[in-house]
Order: structure tokens, then sequence, then C-alpha cells
């Protein structure tokens, strides 16, 4: 016990020198910082710049953050937007939620984000980076961004501190939708969504990738969120209210191509350019490590200084003056070209990237800051998708109110309720130069048969989340998608490694027949840029952090009930699924080839369909070790080999005529009838919303 305690004290001595030392490190990079103030003063106004209000615009923030700071916290925090939405008006947690939104200071500030989002004014986001011409109130509301002392533009999608409360305010939205549907108002519906959407389209007008990503997520949601409330209450949008949602939804009310790509992190990296590396000179390692590894810690001082060691030595590698601002240059000017042409057909898109064609670490700074930037262009052509499907899905329930039937045909819906139709932007026969609309067809009714066959339901098979520029999020905070965990492959080989009669698994062919299967599936390569983005996020946290993290997640209630639905399908109960992800969790970051794949990307290396599969496959190696296979995958594997394997994926829907669906073909360019839809699908689901058909697999509707 003495000799514990000697070196326990030892140990503390050491972090405690550690941390001095790690402190008078970062204090004396700001000390050199701050000796040429101008260059960071210049950066941050010319960031401040591309936010401003402009003549002819007008800036919401002086209507919109006195009703955000009088807001009073959620029942939930840590809730999403997305995870508030799988709620009903009939689910027990959402009389929490209700009482909340009803409360007069939420009430206030949806009345004020109808009035601030009003496009008449041109209303933009003006909120300046950094703590300077804030108001006194808005900064003890945290209605501000931190960009620390001295100030960092890089800092700024970290130290944004407003999005707190804007995602306050998208949460409230969906949970008043749901409650005024609920309650029979649709007009006051319509409008709470409709504000919804303009939030997040004044987002997108921000500088820095964070914001603008988030502002196209909201639009996504808020659309996908219109048809879920027209499906939940199939007879509150009549014809007017279809009308309304559909000229909100409009290419030129939106006007979505003045959007324009991010600029922030093109100033934030010729800002530090400037503080880390001699002019015309190489990279000044103390100030370049300190720096970095402050961005890498943000307010965790501790983070921040252990940090320091490996920033200082990927400095050792990193490109010099003139090098880096030639990278930065033709990085953002290969991606800005590419962002102005928009045409995702156009040969020039079908050529890597500067930035792909980068050496990670020989420009890791660029590849801290501008790493996954890529997704813009996945996020826009979610945005057209997403717009087209939406109002030609609406026009369809517009005609159902009217005519009691679905349309005979999608063009029927034009002009009385939609005045034109959109085409599907993933739809372009190049021989042809042919474009076409979104497929609509009416499950039953416009099957074909033969003479003596009846027709039968259409079957969905649904995957996670929409996939899309925040897919590395949608990861962490859908815990147990049996997909992702390679789980569903099991359900095609069960009966050969698991005994009925005795209840006996053959681990030695399971782990065999789960390796081959892994092996040959299909991995769709628009999920390896989100993958890749985890695993550098991973990369920076103790597997303890991951591990509590993780916990923190699960009881989160839209996780909750996507853990609920993923722990039935599989034959879990909660308790069980829970410890089964701690152990997994804990088992995969220990393991040898895991490590070794997480490493290569932290250090700089692509993730490529190879590398994905070894993570894969390491965690295939864990699952069929007897601390998993006994308590957990014996089960999973009974339930699979009893129910066979159309019933045993549980991610299996079927539509008859009661409903119609309407889709895009999605990335390949096939249309394959809605097959198979969400994480992983080859159709993009337009109608029924994707958040519609996950809360039937759970069970919730």
């Amino acid at each position: 016990m003495q000799s514990f305690r000697r070196n326990g004290s030892t140990e503390v001595s050491r972090v405690i020198h550690d941390f001095r030392r790690g402190v008078t490190v970062l204090l004396g990079a700001a000390v050199l910082v701050i000796a040429s103030p101008a260059r960071g003063q210049d950066a941050v106004a010319r960031v401040n710049g591309v936010v401003a209000a402009t003549p002819g615009t007008k800036d919401a923030t002086a209507e919109l953050f006195p009703a955000l700071a009088a807001m009073t916290p959620p029942p939930d925090e840590a809730a999403s937007p997305r995870g508030v939405s799988q709620l009903k008006a009939s689910s027990p947690d959402f009389a929490a939620w209700r009482k909340w939104a009803e409360g007069q200071p939420q009430q206030d500030a949806l009345k004020t984000l109808r009035s601030a989002t009003d496009p008449k004014n041109k209303p933009v986001l003006a909120l300046p980076y950094g703590r300077a011409g804030v108001a006194q109130a808005w900064l003890d509301a945290g209605l501000y961004v931190d960009l620390g002392k001295p100030e960092l533009v890089a800092a700024a999608p970290s130290g944004a501190r407003y999005m707190e409360r804007i995602v306050w305010l998208a949460t409230l939205s969906t949970v008043e939708a749901e409650r005024l549907a609920a309650d029979g108002k649709p007009d006051e519906c319509a409008d709470v969504l409709i504000a919804w959407f303009r939030l997040g389209r004044m987002m997108a007008d921000r500088a820095f990738f964070d914001e603008k990503a988030w502002g196209y997520e909201e639009m996504l949601l808020a659309m996908e969120r219109m048809l879920d409330i027209a499906c939940l209450h199939p007879d509150l949008f009549t014809e007017k209210q279809v009308k309304v949602l559909v000229d909100a939804l409009d290419v030129r009310a939106v006007a979505p191509e003045r959007i324009r790509f991010p600029i922030g992190e093109k100033i934030a990296l010729e800002q530090l350019t400037e503080m880390t590396i001699a002019e015309r000179g190489e990279v000044k390692r103390e100030v370049f490590g300190a720096i970095m590894a402050r961005l890498a810690g943000g307010d965790r001082p501790l983070s921040a200084f252990s940090e320091a060691g490996r920033w200082s030595k990927l400095a050792e590698r990193h490109a010099g003056w003139f090098d880096s601002r030639e990278k930065v240059q033709g990085i953002f000017g290969d991606w800005e070209k590419r962002w102005d042409l928009n045409n995702p057909f156009d040969p020039l898109m079908e050529t890597a990237t500067d930035y792909s064609k980068m050496d990670k670490l020989k420009f890791s700074a660029v590849e801290r800051l501008a790493g996954g930037m890529e997704t813009m262009f996945v996020l826009r052509m979610d945005l057209a998708t997403y717009m087209g499907g939406t109002r030609s899905a609406l026009g369809v329930v517009g005609y159902k109110s009217a005519f009691a039937q679905w349309p005979p045909n999608l063009p029927a819906v034009q002009p009385r309720f939609v005045p034109r139709l959109d085409n599907d932007p993933w739809f372009f026969e190049e021989a042809r130069e042919v474009r076409q609309h979104f497929t609509y067809f009416v499950p039953m009714r416009d099957q074909r048969v033969a003479d003596r066959e009846l027709p039968k339901p259409h079957e969905i098979t649904v995957g996670g989340a929409r996939l899309s520029g925040q897919a590395a999020l949608a990861a962490l905070t859908n815990p147990l998608n049996a997909e992702r965990l390679g789980l569903d492959l099991l359900r095609g080989f069960a009966a050969e490694v698991y005994d009925s009669k005795t209840g006996a698994v053959d681990a030695a062919k399971l782990k065999e027949r789960w390796l081959a299967a892994a092996k040959t599936k299909q991995i769709e390569p628009q999920i390896l840029p989100a993958v890749e983005q985890g695993m550098r996020m991973m990369a920076t946290l103790s597997p303890e952090q991951i591990g509590a993290a993780m916990t923190q997640m699960m009881e989160m209630p839209g996780v909750a009930a996507q853990l609920e639905s993923g722990a039935a399908r599989l034959g879990l109960t909660v308790a069980d699924a829970k410890q089964f992800l701690a152990k997994l969790t804990s088992m995969t970051l220990q393991s040898p080839g895991h490590k070794e794949v997480v490493e290569a990307v932290a250090g700089g290396q692509t993730l490529t369909r190879e590398l994905y599969l070894k993570a894969f496959e390491a965690g295939i190696e864990e699952m069929t070790k007897p601390e998993l296979v006994e308590p957990y995958i014996r089960t999973i594997l009974a339930k699979f080999a009893s129910a066979g394997p159309a019933a045993a994926s549980g991610s299996v829907i079927e539509l008859t005529d009661k409903e119609f669906v309407l889709y895009s073909v999605g990335p390949n360019e096939r249309p394959e009838w809605a097959r198979q839809v969400g994480e992983g699908g080859t159709d993009i689901i337009i109608w029924p919303p994707l958040l519609n058909l996950e809360r039937r697999l759970a069970g919730g509707n």
C-alpha cells in the first residue's frame, strides 16, 4: 500500500509538472501571437465581413436573440431535433415537451422566429465572430462565438456558443408542429414548419462549414417533418396548406444557388499560416504545436497541452510558407470552382479533388480544419433532391385531400397543387440528355401482375438514418444500428452456426462465415468520408471518454427509441443491448486491428474500402469471442435461425394501396422501386418519409 501511494504521488507530481509545462508552452505561444495582433484582427474583420448585414438585408439577431435569451431549457438538453421528431402527441414522453412548448418564453420565441425569418426582409444572421460588438445580455446568455484569447478564427466552430439556443429553437419547432397538428390547427402547424425551414436557410449563409452543414440538415429535416406530419395526421393538410408549403419551398423563394461554399476555414488557415510559419520560411514548431493543440483541446487545458506534443511532432513534417499558402489557395479554389459549376454530371466532378490528392501529414493543419468539407456537395444534392421531392409529395397529398383518392400519375398534381413539377436531380440520361420527374406509384394498384396472380403489398427494406454530410454524427447517435455493426449479416447463415436443439454455437464456423460475408459486403463510397471523420474524432478521445459519451447518448430520447427498436429486431432486451454495446465498444477500441486503422486515419491516411473492411473485420473478431458470443450473439442467432431471413431482419415494411411511394433514383441513377432505402439503400425515399418508416420499425406508428 505504501509503495502504491509513493508511486501514485510520483505520478501526480509528473502530471502537475507536465500540466505546468504545457500551460507555459501555450502561454508562450500566445505571447508570440499577441506580438503581431494586426494579423489576427485583420482575419477576424474579414470573416465578420462575410456575415455582416448589407444594404437591403436585415440583421435577424436584433429581433431573434432577445427571444432566444428568454427561453427556458428543454426537458432534455441533449436531445436532438431529429430524435424529438420521433415522438408523437400520444407518446408518454411528449407531455413534458408539450408543457415546455406551451410555456410563454417558448411561444414568444416561435412568434419571433416567424417574423425574424420573413423572406420579405431578406434576413441574415449577422452575429459577429468574437465577443467584440456583442451585447452584454447576449454574452450572459451564451449567444456569441468565442474565439478565445488571442483571437483565432479557427476557434469559431468549437466556440459557437450561440448554437445551443439555435438547436433549442429547432427542437421547439418540431415539438410545436406535432402539438398543433394533434390539436387540429393546420395553418399554424404549416407556419411553424416553414419558419423552421427558413431558420436552416439563414444558417446556411454563415461562414463556416459546421454552421452551413447544420443549416442544410435542418432544412432537410424540416421538409421531412412536413411530410411526416402529413403521414401522422392524414386529414390535416388540405389544398390550402399544401399550396402554402409548396410555395415556401419554391426554388425562387429559397434561392439555394446563393449559398456560397464555406469561406471561414480558408480565412482561418490563412491566419494560421501567418501565425505559425515564418514568412518565406519554415514552421515555428512550438508555436504551431501550441496553437493546433489549443484548437484540438478547446476549453480543456489538460487535453490542449497533451495534444501539444503530437502537433509539435507533426510540425516537423509540415510544409513551409510557400507550399502552405499555395495549398490552401489551390484546395479552396478547386472546391469553389466545382461549387460554382453546380453540375454533378460535369466531367470535372468525376476527377479527383485537390484535397483528396493532398498529403495529409505534410498539410496536417489543412486536414485538421478542412477535413470533411467535401460533404458540402452531398448536402447540396440532398437539398435539391428533397426540395423537389417534397413539393411533388405535397402535391399528391393535396390531390388526395381534394378528390379522396391518389392521383393516377404524378403530372396530374400540376398546376393546381404544384405549379410545376421538379425533375429528379439524380436522373439524367447523358446520351439523350433526358431528365424526368420523381418516380411515383401506388403499391398494389400500379403493380404489374399475371392474369392469375393477386397484387401483393410492396416491401421496403429500411436502413438507418438518411446518409448525408452529418453521417458521422448520425453514426454516433444511433449506437445499435444492426447493419453498421454487421449483425444483419448473421441472418444469412444463422441456421448453419446455431443448433436450435442444443443451443450450441459453432464459434469457429461463425467467425469464418461472418468474415467471408464481410468481405463481400457492398460498401457505398459516400459513407467512407463520414466514417473517416468519425475515426478522426475517435482518435482524439480516450476509450473512457468514448464509453462515457455512448452511455450518455443511449439515454437521449431519440436514441433510446432507436436502441429499443434495434434491440427488438435482434431479440435482445434494452438492458442487454446496452451491456452488449458497452462491452463491444471497450473490446473493439483495444483490438490491434481497429487501433491500426484509427491511427492510420488520424495520421492523415484516407479511409479506403480496404481499411474500412479491416476495421469492420476487427469488430467481428471481437464479436466472436466468448465474452460476446455467450450472452448476446447466441440470443441473436437463436432469433434469426428460428425466424428466417426475411422476418429476422425486422427492417422490412409492407405498403398497400392505402399509401403511395415517391422516391429519387439516387446516386446510382437507377430506378429500383424504393426496395432499399435509408443508410446503405439504393434509392432516396421521399414518401413515406424516413422518419415515419423508422417510427414504424420502432413500433411507434
